[in-house]
């Protein structure tokens, strides 16, 4: 596992065992070895294939970096992974309610994913907050190719 995964993990108060430290490190292989950990979110993910209504239901964790959003899901022997860089992302929907975690909408040419973190206080709160702030920073700040900012 990455460490500055760890670290964010250990300063949250995350535990490490089973499935979910299996998760966590499948979430660690889908990054890069040049971009910086953020935020790491554990929660539920509802996939949401085409026109199929019924969305499949799976434990998941999420990972904002300072180069974009990687996503790893898994219930059973299934699993599902998103990762985009904040230049191609192209939907990044959130939603704060008052006694909810972070809420995080994103898709992939026919596919949708809601991810909704499991609330923690506090430590949601504060996740609400460093997440707009890096929405600000990254996503609506996008570099066009000539390194200028939209």
């Amino acid at each position: 596992m990455r460490q500055d995964v760890e670290k964010l993990l250990h300063k949250d108060k995350v535990f490490l065992w089973g499935a979910r430290k299996k998760r966590l490190e499948a979430l660690c292989a889908l990054l890069d070895g040049n971009e910086t950990a953020e935020i790491i979110l554990l929660g539920q993910l509802d996939m949401y294939h085409g026109t199929i209504s019924a969305p499949e239901r799976m434990e998941a964790a999420i990972c904002v970096t300072d180069r974009g959003i990687a996503l790893y899901g898994s219930v059973w022997k299934y699993s599902a992974s998103f990762r985009q860089t904040w230049r191609q992302l192209k939907k990044l929907d959130t939603e704060n309610g008052l006694a909810a975690g972070v809420r995080i909408g994103l898709a992939d040419q026919n596919t949708g994913y809601l991810f909704r973190e499991n609330y923690r206080g506090k430590l949601s709160e504060q996740h609400k907050k460093e997440l707009e702030r890096m929405k600000q920073i990254y996503f609506y700040q996008k570099p066009t190719p000539d390194g200028e900012s939209l």
